[in-house]
This record gives structure tokens, C-alpha cells and sequence, in this order.
């Protein structure tokens, strides 16, 4: 009988225990809810104020003049001249012109396309120099979903552009915006030297593309094993490939390197590794 009765009271107390768990675990989550709309309310208040004030223009295009510059003097072959970029204010006139600027009013979803990359492309820029000087991108990673932008009078952060702004605006079956998009690391798509516009969109995204896939390092075939083995970068994005994403990559691939899909052999695997170091180049 005191086995019993044991057994009895142990159960109970593992239930109250079980109940304890399940009525603080909502209460904990909700904290934390709470805690991070406040943190993201207190950080972003002036930004708030400012959408608020700010008298929004709607032009037919946008020349993206001040960001231009920038790219011409500070990038080069994709990699950035931090040091040197974190002692201009020109980076923060490229930032706050964009306040004003809605591409709501573009007559082409290709233009409004190249804005947002552009866009998100500078952010990243305002986002690292923000935290300069540093190693790796996680030291601003944070940022990139907390911190906001006035952007045509909205407040939004640069992630929110990723997600919210280039995503649905990426045609069905053709992910190649995505290699146009620089996420400040060295295993991301490289920054190029120039704006995109829509004059340009199509010839940059060929080039982006064929130089992300042809990168050393991005895709690597290990004959012993049949393996094809690709960048984590198109796990990430694979909602935006129709087909197989190792199948874009091998139709990117010089014939001598493209692999045979049609062999029972040949295997597929995601690069277990991404170089999150910070892509900081020197003045030429």
C-alpha cells in the first residue's frame, strides 16, 4: 500500500508540475512579446515621428544619384571600403533621401523591383556602418529585423524589404533578383559597382547569377562520392526556384562541369558551411 500511495503522490506531483509548466510557458511567451515590441517601439520611436512628418513624393523614377556615387568610390569587385565609408555623412544623405521617395507610382513591377534592391543593398551598408567596425555580420544582425528606415514615408526595416517588398515582386520561376541582393557577408551575392534600373535589371541578373554559381567555394562536385553540393544561400531562397534549385545551378554551370542528373548516382547536398565574414575590401 505505501508503494502504491508512492506512486500516487509522485503522479500527482508530476502533473502539478505539468500543469505549472503549461499555464507559465503562454505567460512567458507573451512577456517576451511584449518586451520585444517595447524594445522596438523605444529604438524606433524618432523613426515613427519621423514617417509621420514626412511629405511623401511620388516621382515616375528614381536615379538613385547619391547611392551611385557612393558605390563608385567605396566598391569595388564587390567587396567595401568601410573604414573609409563610416567617416562620410554622404551614406547617411543616400539614406535619409529615400524618407520622401514612394516607387508606388512606377509604371513598370521591374522598376519598382530594382528600387527595392537598391534600397535594401544601401540598408545593409547604413546597417554595417552602424556597428563598424567588426569582423562578421552577426554583429548587425539584429538590426536587419529591428531597426527601421523611413522609406517613402513608412517605417520598415530592412528585412521587412527582403520579405515584404523584392519577394512578391520576384516573377514565378525566376529567382535570379536574388543574386542581386547583398546581405553584407562574403557568402552572399556580391554588391555591385553601380545602381540597378530597370535599363540595366536584366544584364545584372545574368551576370549575378553566372558569377554567385561560378564562385569558388558556392558549388563544389565531389566525384568520389557523386555529390553536388551547393551554398546554404539557395536553401534560404529555395521557395523561389519552381524546380530544383541544384538544378538552376547546373544549367549555370559550364557544360564541363554540369553534372548528370539522369544517373542514379548522383547525389545533392546543401554546403555545410556560409562565410558570414564581413565583405570589407580596401581602397584601390
Amino acid at each position: 500500500m505505501r508503494i502504491a500511495n508512492k506512486q500516487v503522490q509522485g503522479r500527482t506531483v508530476l502533473s502539478k508540475r505539468n500543469n505549472w509548466t503549461k499555464q507559465i510557458l503562454p505567460l512567458t511567451i507573451i512577456v517576451i512579446g511584449i518586451f520585444f515590441m517595447l524594445t522596438q517601439l523605444v529604438t524606433n520611436l524618432d523613426i515613427y515621428l519621423k514617417a509621420q512628418l514626412t511629405k511623401v513624393q511620388y516621382p515616375p523614377s528614381y536615379d538613385f544619384a547619391l547611392y551611385k556615387h557612393l558605390l563608385e568610390k567605396f566598391v569595388h569587385e564587390g567587396l567595401v571600403n568601410y573604414k573609409v565609408l563610416a567617416q562620410t555623412k554622404e551614406l547617411d544623405s543616400a539614406v535619409d533621401e529615400l524618407a520622401s521617395i514612394s516607387p508606388e507610382h512606377f509604371a513598370d513591377n521591374n522598376q519598382k523591383l530594382a528600387f527595392w534592391i537598391n534600397t535594401y543593398n544601401l540598408l545593409i551598408l547604413k546597417n554595417v556602418v552602424n556597428h563598424y567596425p567588426m569582423k562578421e555580420r552577426s554583429s548587425f544582425i539584429r538590426d536587419l529585423s529591428l531597426r527601421k528606415f523611413v522609406i517613402g514615408g513608412q517605417s520598415i526595416a530592412t528585412d521587412d524589404i527582403r520579405t515584404g517588398k523584392i519577394q512578391p515582386l520576384i516573377s514565378s520561376g525566376d529567382p535570379r533578383p536574388i543574386f542581386l541582393i547583398c546581405g553584407g557577408a562574403l557568402g552572399y551575392p556580391r554588391l555591385i559597382s553601380h545602381p540597378i534600373s530597370l535599363e540595366t535589371l536584366e544584364s545584372d541578373m545574368n551576370e549575378a547569377t553566372n558569377e554567385f554559381v561560378n564562385r569558388k567555394n558556392n558549388v563544389v562536385y565531389e566525384p568520389r562520392t557523386g555529390t553536388l553540393y551547393i551554398s546554404q544561400f539557395f536553401k534560404w531562397n529555395v521557395s523561389l526556384f519552381v524546380g530544383s534549385p541544384f538544378e538552376f545551378v547546373n544549367q549555370h554551370l559550364p557544360k564541363a562541369r554540369q553534372v548528370d542528373f539522369d544517373d542514379f548516382h548522383t547525389k545533392t547536398s546543401y554546403l555545410g558551411l556560409f562565410d558570414w565574414t564581413l565583405n570589407e575590401g580596401h581602397a584601390q
